[in-house]
């Protein structure tokens, strides 16, 4: 496989988010920005030794030369090895350490405790970090009131400053709210905090344990242990076990994969829209291909794409997960010739499609959503 073709089809047509920089939102990059703000607040303001201090900066220092060379050779001169490599993931190594230090940044405020409104900005701040769509408008806030204590500003500049930032941050909440929450990647994994009945009882643990230190400052490292020792426990016990691992689908998604495991030969080959993810796990029967099932040796890249181009019809595709709408397309433009020709070389026996979707073939399974068709006539 030539370094341009596993570029494209890689880099450029199934990984992009991952791997090439040009490619990432601005939002991504404004997220990142405004957190290692903090991480650098807080480093500055650490307790921690001069010497790990200064380990942790060229750490960094080593892991944004990483970045460098990840854009250099991937975007300008493009090297396999280093595509492979995708360093831009290193992202999660500076997030992971950027927490412990805010953590401390955080604990060490409030333990000063000049006032209650401090103790309850900074507590404001600790729980705008569970998902990224609350800090990034908190932390607007937190740095405007932040120049405020820093500046002798009489109380009509306090209020004037104050109410021009509530006013940017309402303007982004509302023009750009769906955008933004449907457009970066973590707020999906943040959002369990809050929809959830572990994110709603780790987070109610959180205020008690605020609350606690508000009450008596003197034993908030005892409550602080007991308190986390219990939302951990809530935590643990309110996730699927990971020996016992299930996934919830829509009644329509989970009514065909039982039909499909129940009324079908256990070693069928089914086409499936490459846009759903789920099937091979829910309906436990092979598949041809899948957008995310993407497998890392050099050959089988070259045949996963060859399998995208063919089951959408060698439709013009986009890159990245935006190419999904255009996947669904190209699958839904598949006629009975199509489909033949298919069967011929994968050996399928069924196709799924969602409604509507009109064939000449037997209807082996329908309901409100879906549609399966037997294509093999002596299955």
């Amino acid at each position: 496989m030539s370094t341009e073709e596993l570029v494209f089809t890689y880099g450029i047509f199934r990984a992009p988010h991952h791997l090439m920089p040009s490619s990432f939102p601005v939002i991504s990059y404004v997220m990142f920005f405004i957190f290692f703000i903090l991480f650098a607040v807080a480093l500055r303001k650490t307790r921690v030794e001069k010497e790990y201090r200064k380990f942790i900066k060229i750490l960094l220092c080593l892991i944004f030369l990483s970045f460098m060379i990840g854009t250099i050779f991937v975007e300008i001169f493009p090297v396999g090895l280093i595509l492979k490599l995708q360093l831009f993931r290193l992202s999660t190594l500076i997030t992971f350490i950027g927490y412990i230090f805010i953590s401390e940044y955080i604990v060490n405020e409030i333990s000063y405790r000049r006032s209650n409104f401090n103790f309850l900005i900074y507590v404001t701040l600790a729980l705008s970090l569970l998902t990224p769509y609350l800090f990034f408008y908190y932390f607007f806030l937190f740095t405007a009131i932040n120049i405020i204590e820093t500046n002798s500003l009489s109380n009509r500049n306090k209020t004037i400053f104050l109410i021009i930032v509530l006013f940017v941050i309402a303007s982004l909440s509302s023009k750009n709210f769906i955008v933004f929450s449907t457009s970066i990647w973590p707020f999906n994994q943040g959002m369990w905090l809050i929809e959830s009945k572990a994110g709603k009882e780790l987070i109610a643990s959180f205020i008690a344990l605020f609350a606690l230190y508000f009450i008596n400052n003197k034993s908030i490292r005892h409550s602080a242990i007991v308190i986390s020792l219990i939302a951990c426990l809530l935590f643990i016990l309110s996730i699927p076990s990971t020996f016992h691992y299930t996934i919830c689908y829509d009644p329509y998604t989970e009514d065909v994969y039982e039909f499909i495991k129940d009324s079908s030969p256990p070693d069928s080959v089914f086409l499936t829209p490459p846009y759903i993810e789920t099937f091979r796990l829910g309906a436990e029967r092979a598949i041809v291909v899948d957008f995310k099932g993407f497998i890392f040796s050099e050959e089988s890249m070259r045949e996963w794409y060859s399998r995208i181009r063919e089951v959408s019809n060698n439709k013009e595709l986009k890159n990245g997960f935006s190419s999904l709408e255009s996947l669904r397309d190209g699958y839904n433009s598949l006629s009975e010739e199509d489909l033949l020709r298919l069967e011929d070389k994968y050996n399928i026996s069924y196709a799924l499609f969602q409604k509507p979707k009109e064939l000449k073939f037997s209807t082996f399974f329908e309901n409100e959503n879906y549609i399966v068709y037997k294509i093999k006539v002596r299955v």
